[in-house]
């Protein structure tokens, strides 16, 4: 007897708004579940990153997420992907009885997955657990999707990719024919539900995503505006793009990878905080000649699934400069390139004024172990002297200045704890 009335997969594409989609998702999980409607855990909370390394051959050489899931014998993916299936199955049999709609979200199924016995794998998994089996897509025009998917690559620390045939991606990232294809094949055509993404669209995508999940009805919490997908401005590209080639050659290494992942972050962050918006365009004639490649491909998809549309995306390529508009990726500006040195530089002093100040709490905390009570009560506020908000200092003098009766000396200092409370609940 199946479990649920309906499994729906939700499997992106990347580039459709996904991270929204999927804290949209977790953020009202427990109102969900009141509803009937269940999330997973066992491939991963939030993106259900796991779930595409279920389904990926296992005798695949060249994909990394058996390499971030620490797997690398056919011995240790076989035995991953049995204790993943486990894992899931004891999941959702702990489900309360009135769960009749478990949803799966994870946009490396369009990515990672490539043929259509991978995705079997997924349909046999979830085929015995409901009679009503779902595969939610949205589709996003190629050049918006290479655009967006260029700044993530970059952000990825791959310095020396170009734009020019699609970013340093597989050309099979774009084939929407052969993901409708590949998917089909596996869980039957019924069985797929697809959609069109498109920021110009007048319903806006979350509450699309909403209605695509039977949710219409339900007042859920929309998420924040998350930064972490957020396309880098050209000039914070061009600053990634000119990584001396010996730094680049740390990503060999996981430590050299997160040494990486420092400065484009940094960079990332400079670019906010110098206001520097206008993200990367190719010239129109660029994006007209990346698009073309792909129209037979598209009008096959628009007569097949999208039959009242005149065409499967919008030909307005306006939002893209002309070429003798169009400034080259790789330039870089004196001024541009002082006002991110400067604010890298900024970044990291605060870091490093971050972490003396934790020191010196931590000494204080040994101070007091010792019973020097008047030594750590220094080192407590020289350390707020380097950070004003530095919580292992702040909280520890507070406890101090309670537990030896200066009780108005504490009063003090609650605003201070209370807007470090109120950082803590808004980032956590």
């Amino acid at each position: 007897m199946s479990q649920f009335e309906r499994v729906i997969l939700h499997i992106g594409a990347e580039k459709t708004g996904t991270t929204a989609a999927q804290t949209l998702l977790y953020l009202n999980r427990k109102k969900l579940l009141r509803q009937g409607v269940a999330l997973t855990d066992a491939f991963g909370v939030g993106n259900n990153r796991a779930l595409a390394t279920y389904a990926i051959d296992p005798e695949r050489q060249d994909d990394e997420l058996y390499r971030w899931a620490g797997v690398r014998t056919l011995e240790e993916r076989l035995a991953y992907k049995a204790k993943l299936r486990d894992d899931f199955l004891a999941e959702i049999a702990a489900l309360p009885k009135k769960v009749h709609t478990l949803v799966l979200t994870n946009e490396h199924c369009h990515s990672r997955i490539r043929t259509a016995e991978e995705a079997e794998a997924i349909f046999d998994l979830l085929a015995p657990l409901s009679p009503r089996i779902e595969v939610l897509v949205y589709l996003r025009r190629q050049i918006d999707m290479a655009v967006s998917a260029y700044s993530t690559t970059l952000k990825g620390g791959r310095a020396g990719v170009d734009f020019e045939g699609g970013g340093g991606r597989d050309p099979s990232y774009y084939d929407h024919l052969g993901l409708l294809e590949r998917w089909s094949d596996a869980f039957g055509r019924s069985a797929m539900a697809v959609r069109i993404y498109d920021r110009e669209e007048p319903v806006p995508f979350l509450t699309d995503f909403q209605a695509a999940l039977g949710l219409s009805e339900m007042q859920l919490q929309a998420p924040e505006r998350s930064e972490q997908n957020r396309e880098l401005s050209r000039s914070a590209m061009a600053m990634i793009r000119k990584m001396p080639e010996d730094m680049r050659g740390l990503g060999r290494t996981v430590a050299g990878r997160a040494v990486i992942a420092r400065y484009v972050n940094a960079v990332a962050e400079a670019s906010t905080s110098i206001g520097d918006p206008a993200g990367f365009r190719p010239s129109r004639e660029e994006a007209a000649a990346f698009q073309a490649q792909f129209e037979e491909d598209n009008e096959r998809i628009r007569a097949e699934w999208f039959p009242d549309r005149p065409r499967l995306f919008p030909d307005n390529l306006d939002r893209y400069p002309p070429a003798a508009e169009a400034t080259p990726l790789d330039h870089l500006s004196a001024e541009d390139a002082g006002a991110y040195a400067n604010a890298i530089w900024w970044r990291e002093a605060r870091s490093a004024m971050r972490h003396e100040a934790y020191a010196k709490a931590l000494e204080a905390r040994l101070r007091a172990l010792d019973g020097d009570a008047v030594g750590a009560e220094t080192l407590r506020r020289q350390a707020l002297e380097i950070d004003e908000d530095c919580a292992a200092a702040l909280t520890d003098l507070f406890v101090a200045l309670l537990e030896s009766g200066r009780v108005e000396q504490a009063r003090e200092m609650a605003p201070r704890l209370d807007r470090l409370a109120r950082r803590v609940e808004k980032s956590g």
